[in-house]
């Protein structure tokens, strides 16, 4: 204890009475308000009434000794016994036992033991007040989704948090990264379980899968399932999955395969088609995926991805003709220029703003990826005019420069010219016909179709009677009319080998066990059309079908399909399923055209599942591990689907989460 004066002037500390001013002297003692000791004056401590000195302390602590009673000397009162009495054992014990009892001043386990009932009452209405309500919660959940939209990092996500506490109330107790973490966490498990849940209880699925690797290298497989939910006549197709893959060769996919159908509690035998790429780890006839799962699964048909198949053929026809390879070096000549030099890019930009042209920018030609040599062709022709001003400038301007003289040779050539306008045309029917092989849900009879009547289109173009070259190879045309001669054999020989390579990559017999259910073909049926392939395909799924009833209910089936495509109320297999499932005379029936509803033709979704990993997985995000990668995927995934993320739920979870002791 330490007496601190009030004023300048000497104090007298002897007296014969006790004096009041004393009480207002400052002393630096313990007390029950703090561990540490406080600056206070003596008033706070002791009360002089009726000639009696009290210690409010010992008082209230009820201890044994006259200052709890009050003190009385008599003919001499001295001030130093007030700060004596403050050292005391007595008084340290007294404020000791006051300082027990502050909840202020004691630990959470004994405030919690100590606490009265009305004590605890008050606490109890005081933390229901400040608790969080649902709908605030639901905002932070909110928030977790935008971050998933916008394709931006989890720890970002307090960030949008802070902001949108400027407008709304929100709770400081939930805004961390980790409760961000947990929010994405239990929107997964709520997609995934409905996901599973529909695959598991649907009829039949078509497994898709690809392998790629991300930016960090790691080797991964996606997956995604065709399937009709129960009680719903509409097909959907669904991100299933990824798994890490230690290696790429068939056994250790399969492995990957069985042990996701066995954690998910899907049946094996449900997966009617395997729809993949060409690789002949997935699609080998001997020990490739496809042919190990049949052996599990004999019903199971492989399907190679109908995009990739037209892509192969247009690549082996390209590499047959000699002036396709022309063509190619040409084009990578231009894009190279172009790419890897800025000025010269920006000379050619100049050029086109000056000749009031509107240029767009070269594209590559990339060998691995669709639609690459329209898309490079394309800007080439839409370029045309500006590039042989251009090269014919750097041409005048360095008479050494191979490269722009090689340039301006062939922009300058006629025939070069209008191979190019023709192969365009080409190129362009073929890049429409690769855009519906991508169309979600394509089923293998519709692809079939599709490639088809392409190809008839361009046999009838360019090999019937007469060629019908488009307007823009006419006006070229017409404008070197007997001036220049110009031969287009070896265009037409590149599109006859195209015809030919796209035929045996898509033939007839492809479909034939299905070609009971061919629009044309059941427009002009007669009894007994169809029934051959229909007993065929029920002794495929014997499993799933009985024989008689479906082949008697066919032949009431196709007629009256014929019927309504002649009224035009049918146009296509999934109208035809419609129809199946809608009237109960045809239930048998259903269920083997179920079968061929689910059937998938494209992995087209596998490539864009790898778009979106790489959208997501960036340089700056190249930690991002497999469990928190699938867990984006599948809920952008989800969002991007059309699929509605129920924010009550998904509340609910949260709060049942780990037994929760609040239970909000």
């Amino acid at each position: 204890m330490k007496p601190i004066s009030t004023n300048g002037a000497k104090r007298k500390r002897t007296a014969a009475v006790f004096k009041p001013e004393w009480l207002k002297e400052i002393v630096e003692t313990e007390t029950p308000k703090s561990k540490n000791k406080l600056r206070v004056q003596l008033c706070e401590i002791f009360n002089y009434e009726d000639n009696r000195l009290v210690c409010l302390y010992c008082r209230d602590a009820k201890t044994t000794g006259d200052f709890s009673n009050g003190k009385f000397w008599d003919g001499v009162w001295k001030l130093d016994f007030l700060k004596c009495h403050l050292n005391s054992k007595s008084h340290t014990e007294s404020v000791i036992k006051l300082r027990s009892k502050n909840p202020d001043c004691r630990g959470v386990l004994v405030n919690m033991f100590l606490e009265s009932p009305a004590e605890k009452e008050k606490k109890k209405i005081i933390e229901e007040r400040k608790r969080s309500t649902s709908e605030e919660i639901k905002v932070l959940i909110d928030c977790v989704l935008l971050a998933v939209r916008m394709n931006i990092s989890m720890l970002s996500v307090q960030d949008i948090t802070d902001h949108v506490a400027k407008y709304v109330t929100i709770p400081d107790s939930w805004r961390s990264k980790n409760y961000a973490f947990e929010f994405l966490e239990i929107i997964n498990i709520s997609v995934q379980d409905n996901l599973m849940a529909d695959v598991a209880s649907a009829a039949y699925h078509t497994l898709t899968i690809d392998e790629s690797t991300d930016i960090s290298v790691n080797k991964y497989l996606i997956l995604y399932f065709k399937y009709r939910p129960v009680n719903s006549s509409q097909y959907k197709t669904s991100f299933g999955g990824m798994l890490k893959l230690d290696a790429c060769d068939a056994t250790s996919i399969v492995s990957a395969v069985r042990e996701f159908y066995r954690k998910h509690k899907l049946d094996l035998n449900k997966m009617v088609m395997f729809t993949s790429d060409g690789a002949s780890v997935m699609l080998g006839k001997l020990n490739g995926v496809a042919a190990r799962l049949k052996i599990d699964v004999p019903h199971l048909v492989q399907q190679h991805c109908v995009a990739h198949r037209e892509d192969l053929g247009i690549s082996d026809s390209w590499k047959e003709v000699k002036l396709m390879k022309e063509v190619e070096t040409f084009m990578r000549t231009v894009y190279t220029i172009f790419c890897r030099n800025s000025t010269k890019r920006s000379q050619f930009k100049e050029l086109a703003n000056a000749s009031e042209c509107e240029s767009i920018a070269f594209r590559p030609l990339n060998e691995v990826r669709w639609l690459s040599r329209h898309f490079a062709l394309k800007a080439i022709i839409r370029n045309y005019d500006v590039l042989l001003k251009y090269f014919e400038e750097e041409k005048d301007n360095d008479i050494n420069d191979p490269i722009s003289t090689y340039c301006y040779k062939k922009l300058n050539s006629h025939q070069f010219h209008i191979t190019l306008e023709v192969l365009n045309d080409v190129l362009f029917e073929l890049a429409s016909l690769t855009m519906a092989f991508q169309k979600r849900g394509l089923t293998p009879l519709e692809a079939y179709h599709l490639a088809q009547g392409k190809l008839n289109k361009m046999r009838m173009q360019y090999f019937g009677d007469t060629v019908n070259w488009s307007d823009n190879v006419k006006n070229l045309l017409s404008k070197i009319s007997g001036k220049v001669s110009v031969k287009t054999d070896s265009i037409l020989t590149f599109i006859n080998i195209l015809c030919l390579h796209l035929g045996e990559r898509f033939p007839e017999n492809e479909i034939e066990e299905w070609s009971a259910f061919d629009l044309t073909a059941i427009a002009q049926c007669d009894y007994g059309f169809g029934i051959e392939h229909i007993r065929s395909l029920c002794s495929k799924y014997t499993q799933f079908l009985q024989e008689e009833k479906v082949v008697e209910q066919y032949n009431d089936f196709k007629f009256l399909v014929s019927e309504k495509i002649r009224g035009k109320l049918i146009n296509s297999f999934p109208d035809m399923v419609t129809l199946a499932f809608q009237n109960d005379q045809f239930a048998e029936l259903a269920k083997l055209m179920d079968i061929g509803g689910t059937f998938l033709a494209s992995s087209a979704d596998c490539e864009r599942g790898f778009s979106l990993m790489n959208s997501l997985k960036t340089k700056l995000r190249n930690r991002l591990q497999l469990e928190h990668l699938e867990m984006l995927m599948r809920v952008k995934s989800h969002i991007q689907g059309g699929g509605l993320i129920d924010l009550d739920k998904i509340y609910s979870d949260w709060v049942n989460l780990k037994d929760r002791r609040e239970k909000l």
